[in-house]
């Protein structure tokens, strides 16, 4: 969308990421969405927002990756990003049961296509 990628917006868990959410969208310019790398950390971070009085998805849209079962339960239910998790366990154990000794060079790919299941922790700009 040709949007700007800040640094500064850039959390990792090693940074205490807790610490600096609210303030980052408490700023005068704040980003309008949290892409966070797992549901669990879009979890946590929904309920630090909330603590502090920001709504999701009123104030910031959040968005989270695996798309683990309890994300159309919560509150508000998680838009997230679906990993074919069976599909890339099914084609692992494929690729393992058909390895044989001496065939260690063998590389073959396999693509997986994500999708984004769209739920109500985003909302429309």
């Amino acid at each position: 969308a040709g949007l700007p990628v800040r640094n500064d917006w850039l959390l990792f868990e090693a940074q205490a990421p807790e610490k600096y959410l609210v303030q980052m969208f408490r700023a005068a310019e704040p980003p309008t969405a949290l892409v966070c790398a797992s549901d669990n950390a879009a979890f946590r971070s929904i309920r630090v927002l909330s603590e502090a009085g920001l709504h999701v998805p009123g104030d910031v849209s959040v968005i989270g990756v695996h798309d683990l079962p309890i994300s159309k339960l919560f509150t508000p239910s998680l838009t997230t990003v679906h990993i074919p998790l069976r599909q890339i366990g099914y084609e692992t154990a494929k690729q393992v049961y058909y390895w044989h000794p001496g065939n260690e060079n063998i590389c073959i790919d396999v693509v997986f296509q994500p999708h984004l299941v769209e739920r109500a922790s985003v909302r429309s700009i």
